[in-house]
């Protein structure tokens, strides 16, 4: 049962940041695009980070997409031919 809520709020919120800029949505300013084109000099070091904990994240294989780590249930980038939902 456990799984299923945390999925379920896992897709709610990704749905709610997809092509948000969180940086500049907490920072109170237009967050209407994605933290990879934030044109705000504080967004570099928002970037440098995610990459860096991406790079170190070891996803177990068959269990999520690799271009964005979400659940199967989730994302169905995992699938041959199939877009990532969140990262397209």
């Amino acid at each position: 049962m456990q799984a299923g809520i945390d999925e379920e709020f896992m897709e709610q919120e990704a749905r709610r940041w997809l092509d948000q800029c969180y940086i500049c949505t907490i920072g109170g300013r237009d967050g209407d695009h994605r933290l990879e084109q934030c044109p705000h000099a504080e967004s570099c070091a928002a970037q440098e980070w995610l990459g860096q904990v991406q790079r170190r994240v070891d996803y177990i294989r068959f269990q999520c997409c690799y271009q964005c780590g979400m659940p199967q249930a989730i994302c169905h980038g995992w699938q041959d031919r199939e877009v990532c939902t969140w990262r397209g």
